[in-house]
């Protein structure tokens, strides 16, 4: 669950855990998100741009993320983790549906993406 919370808060900030910043010194992400209260909307300044998250879905993520990550006992367990995951989707893909990836071909879409949602 641990892991699994880290790798959607780096897929949503498309940074790594670590790197060496522009003077030199080292960013920690963990250190940043949990440097006192505000991890939630310090996560969220960090989203990546380019992803173009829905604001709704980036909020819920960012808190299913963050518990992942929490200390041990508040974490949730895989099988709560998979119900958190479950209800996000069923609450963020009503009307709409997945494109295929024929269709982005078809598309005037600029920047084809892995999946991409249409209202219906």
């Amino acid at each position: 669950v641990y892991s699994f919370g880290w790798t959607v808060i780096e897929l949503m900030t498309a940074r790594p855990p670590a790197y060496a910043t522009d003077d030199g010194n080292i960013f920690f992400l963990c250190d940043h998100l949990f440097a006192g209260d505000g991890a939630k909307q310090r996560l969220l300044d960090l989203l990546d741009k380019p992803a173009l998250w829905p604001t709704r879905v980036a909020r819920e993520l960012a808190d299913i993320a963050l518990r992942c990550v929490y200390e041990h006992d508040l974490r949730p367990s895989f099988l709560e983790l998979t119900g958190l995951l479950q209800e996000l989707q069923e609450r963020t893909a009503l009307n709409k549906r997945i494109v295929q990836p024929s269709e982005i071909a078809k598309s005037s879409n600029p920047a084809p993406r892995a999946l991409v949602y249409k209202k219906v």
